[in-house]
């Protein structure tokens, strides 16, 4: 067996499951048109069922897909995605000598 055949072997039991919170998904409605929509995207391995209102689990393959591309077929649909804000710790303290 070729390298080529082990890595695409492995790569098929290797997949990331995203948890996504989106704001503007109210209803089972808006759940199966999203769901619609990410079932044409190829590398995603399941959607999970709708159980709460904004979120979204989906799990993919990252060799296939990259989570950029689930953030626009969602965003094309009109639905924004919640991301967490990172919090920034600046100190204004000015240190003098390094």
């Amino acid at each position: 067996m070729s390298i080529y055949n082990v890595n695409r072997l492995y790569d098929k039991k290797q997949a990331i499951n995203l948890r996504l919170t989106i704001k503007n998904m109210l209803s089972h409605n808006d759940y199966n048109i999203i769901v619609k929509e990410l079932k044409k995207v190829t590398g995603i391995k399941e959607i999970a069922p709708y159980n709460n209102s904004k979120i979204l689990s989906i799990s993919y393959w990252p060799s296939r897909l990259i989570f950029e591309n689930i953030y626009y077929t969602i965003g094309i649909l009109g639905y924004r995605i919640d991301a967490p804000k990172a919090k920034l710790n600046i100190n204004n303290n000015n240190v003098k000598g390094g």
